[in-house]
């Protein structure tokens, strides 16, 4: 780390900085600003209109705290050296962090701005009308200013003339007003690492930085993240920092975002990837809390080459029938002020993964929070492509589906397990195969008996010159206690894991199989006196199972 000598202001490179005492300096950069080489010479460094900050910086440290360092990000960097460049930036926050006092230079703020009081030999300012004038100043709208507010626990504000105006401790309500951020972090910076990540998020949304990589980046040590820096990586920058997020929490208020239509930052679509293009879509999270407990996800997060993979989670039916998955963030219902709500974001099930469907909202959960849907794996893409959503693919996505419809006694039938998981869908109750060979079951239950329908999508191989054969499903079962049961549930892990292989299992089964359209079969469930009607059809494109439990009628005595 190299530190300003306050007294011969030469730079000293530090090895270990935790031994020394050192003065930090915020501000804005503007034309004329000294670099790492030019500072060098002192004697041409002195001719440039940003070596008055730093000189300023070192007669405070100096003369009022009596500190033999300081440190000001314009000279102090060799950002010729990417590898140094790299280092300062992951190291920033620690480095503001570790400062015995922040100096804040608002340059800006000018002389006639405010009332002038002298006291002694520095200068305060009457702080009536400051917040006003303080959110006026540049400081407060940049993207790396945020960590420097943040991090270090003393800080001193000035104007542009370099006259005292108050600390972060005397200012406190006002820099609460202005930037949004709750005092209680601004005045104990180590707890900001307790403050959820949609709140973090929020922090920075109304923030700019100068290139679109710098705005993921002046946020690492606000989420202790260290990356590496790829400047001309543009947006991409910003979806990495969430997808190393994702690595660290299982807080799913970083997907508490909505799209924010007259921000360049933020596409307003009707469908959109998992992630965030910009902080700027956290804006509406203020008002929210993230909820602990029993309620919060408690599973894995991993970003795959398949999008985001979410273990054994929970989703829910949204009011309009759709799907939703929870977020755990909690705050004021929108259709009644006087009653808490639950908040999720809105999905739907393609051909490659889930996507989140009507970005521009974010969902109030049902009030009875039952889902009916196991908790199981899904995915979820990243980001989309700007020209996916009016894709085929997604207008395609239920050809050659498998459907189940359910109808009769009982009314209610619960779906214990999909396999696989991820091609399930939830909200109408089918496999989507994408018009390929396709092996899945549903174990359902039904009046506490416990049964499973298998279902396979298969191309029978054409002969010689023959037209390619159309797609042929079929459909088995077995019902818990009866033969075939056992065997079923021993190889179950291995079906999961697609270790057995799709011509074996049909083996597995004593049960005659439906194998054409309009066949049914009528089968007993067991020793529960009820039965089962399974009739087979394809309509549309779609390959659909009617499961139909007709009502049993009691007989009559003599």
């Amino acid at each position: 780390m190299w530190l300003i000598n306050t007294k011969t202001l030469k730079l000293e490179y530090i090895a270990n900085a935790r031994r020394v005492s050192y003065a930090i300096l915020s501000h804005t950069w503007e034309d004329d600003e000294v670099s790492f080489q030019t500072f060098a010479d002192l004697a041409s460094a002195r001719s440039m209109h940003g070596f008055t900050k730093i000189e300023k910086t070192c007669k405070l440290a100096r003369d009022k705290y009596h500190l033999e360092y300081a440190w000001v990000d314009t000279c102090c960097i060799d950002k010729t050296s990417s590898a140094e460049l790299s280092e300062a930036i992951n190291s920033m926050y620690r480095w503001y962090q570790a400062a015995a006092v922040c100096f804040v230079h608002l340059s800006d703020m000018t002389p006639d701005t405010v009332e002038t009081k002298r006291s002694g030999a520095w200068f305060w300012r009457d702080l009536r009308g400051v917040p006003r004038l303080l959110k006026e100043c540049k400081w407060f709208t940049r993207g790396w200013t945020l960590q420097e507010l943040l991090a270090p626990r003393d800080v001193e504000f000035y104007d542009a003339s370099w006259d005292f105006m108050g600390t972060k401790d005397s200012l406190l309500e006002q820099l609460s007003e202005i930037t949004g951020i709750e005092p209680i972090f601004l005045k104990h910076g180590s707890l900001i690492w307790s403050a959820s990540i949609g709140t973090r998020m929020r922090w920075a949304a109304e923030r700019e930085t100068t290139r679109p990589e710098d705005i993921a980046y002046c946020l690492l040590g606000i989420f202790e993240i260290n990356m590496p820096l790829l400047y001309g990586e543009g947006n991409k920058a910003f979806l990495r920092l969430q997808e190393e997020i994702c690595k660290q929490t299982n807080d799913l208020s970083l997907f508490a975002w909505t799209t924010q239509p007259g921000h360049a930052s933020s596409l307003f679509d009707k469908y959109r990837g998992i992630f965030a293009t910009h902080p700027c879509e956290f804006a509406d999270f203020r008002g929210l809390a993230h909820q602990s407990g029993g309620g919060t996800f408690q599973g894995e997060l991993a970003v795959t080459n398949k999008g985001l993979r979410l273990d054994d989670i929970q989703l829910y039916r949204s009011l309009d029938g759709g799907l939703m998955l929870p977020l755990g963030c909690f705050g004021q219902n929108p259709d009644d002020n006087s009653q808490g709500a639950s908040y999720g974001i809105l999905l739907t099930l393609t051909l490659d993964g889930y996507i989140r469907r009507e970005p521009g909202i974010l969902a109030v959960l049902p009030g009875n929070l039952i889902s009916g849907i196991p908790p199981h794996r899904i995915y979820i893409k990243k980001q989309l492509p700007l020209q996916w959503p009016n894709s085929k693919r997604l207008q395609d996505q239920h050809v050659d589906g498998l459907f189940f419809e359910f109808k009769g006694q009982p009314s209610t039938v619960v779906i214990m397990n999909a396999i696989p998981q991820e091609s399930f869908d939830y909200n109408h109750f089918a496999f989507l195969t994408g018009g390929k060979d396709f092996f899945g079951y549903l174990r359902l239950r039904v009046s506490n008996v416990e049964l499973m329908i298998m279902c396979w999508l298969k191309r029978p191989v054409s002969k010689g010159d023959s037209p390619r054969a159309p797609l042929e499903a079929k459909y088995s079962f077995v019902v818990e206690g009866e033969d075939g049961w056992d065997r079923i549930r021993l190889f179950e892990n291995e079906i999961k894991n697609r270790a057995v292989h799709d011509g074996i299992i049909p083996s597995l089964f004593v049960t005659r199989q439906l194998t054409r359209s309009h066949d049914k079969m009528v089968t007993s469930l067991g020793s529960s006196g009820k039965q089962m009607v399974m009739e087979s059809t394809k309509e549309s494109k779609r390959y659909q199972l009617v499961v139909t439990f007709p009502k049993t009628t009691k007989k009559r005595d003599g």
